[in-house]
């Protein structure tokens, strides 16, 4: 399977809630096409992943490990 991994994101305090993570995330989907890419971010940036319609998949186990977003 073709994938990327999204290792890490942040968008300055003052530019948040404006959609500058959208368009980013946006413009890495259309360089690579037909790519699954994931993301394993903090919980508390849970929001942003769902808001953006990615699947919010679970560990097996849901132990301590973190949660996984991603969008075929």
């Amino acid at each position: 399977m073709d994938v990327l991994e999204i290792d890490f994101m942040e968008i300055a305090d003052g530019r948040r809630r404006r959609g500058f993570g959208t368009q980013a995330i946006e413009r890495l989907r259309r360089q690579h096409p037909g790519r699954t890419v994931f993301a394993r971010p903090p919980e508390s940036e849970d929001a942003f992943w769902q808001s953006l319609g990615w699947d919010h998949v679970r560990h097996a186990q849901d132990g301590d490990y973190p949660p996984l977003f991603l969008k075929r």
